[in-house]
């Protein structure tokens, strides 16, 4: 707040303290902790002075725990082994752990139930492996076309335009280092409506020598 010393406020029956700096102290909750109405925000000014500021939830969760979400666009990710077998390329589902120099398909799967345009895809990935393609691409899989753009962590996709219906976008990774890994979480949302977003499920992966 503006002034931090003629302000009260009060969460969950609790009262917050504001620093000098205009920012309040916070609580830590536990699911079990987090009813209707701890949502309700107590603020008392002292005196005929101005207060704004503003009120954040945070909401911390293990990634293999998250549930997809999404509404106007649903994303789901799917990991698959790649090997091949007489000049053929066959892939089937991760059944156990995988081994250091596997190949791995990523599946990415979008429904859509109005057309969109501008949608980006933030797609992290296993800390063990990293992409097969380093380079920024133009890629173009049944009814969408995109932009592929590898990062560090995760690998970026800029789709200009999403027609309404389901459509599935892959990208290969190789795994590299031992141990079991988190997949992390895809996300999208329209760049110029960010309240059309989802999310989709993570889940582990292993990897031996």
């Amino acid at each position: 707040t503006e002034n931090p010393g003629s302000s009260q406020f009060k969460i969950a029956g609790k009262t917050l303290k504001p620093t000098m700096t205009g920012l309040a102290d916070g609580i830590l909750l536990e699911d079990k902790d987090v009813t209707a109405k701890t949502a309700a925000l107590s603020v008392n000014v002292a005196n005929e002075s101005i207060c704004y500021g503003y009120f954040l939830w945070n909401y911390s969760a293990d990634a293999d725990k998250l549930r997809n979400s999404g509404d106007l666009l649903n994303i789901r990710k799917q990991y698959f082994q790649c090997t091949n077998k007489e000049g053929k390329q066959n892939i089937s589902a991760i059944v156990g752990p995988i081994h250091q120099g596997d190949n791995l398909l990523v599946r990415i799967t979008l429904k859509a139930k109005t057309d969109l345009a501008h949608v980006i895809i933030d797609d992290q990935r296993p800390a063990g492996t990293e992409p097969l393609t380093s380079e920024n691409v133009t890629v173009v899989q049944g009814d969408l076309q995109f932009r592929q753009l590898p990062r560090d962590q995760k690998t970026d996709f800029y789709i200009l335009k999403i027609p309404k219906g389901t459509h599935t976008l892959e990208y290969k990774l190789q795994a590299v280092h031992k141990g079991l890994f988190s997949s992390g979480v895809a996300k999208a949302h329209c760049l110029f409506a960010p309240e059309v977003n989802a999310h989709s499920t993570s889940t582990s992966v292993t990897i031996k020598p």
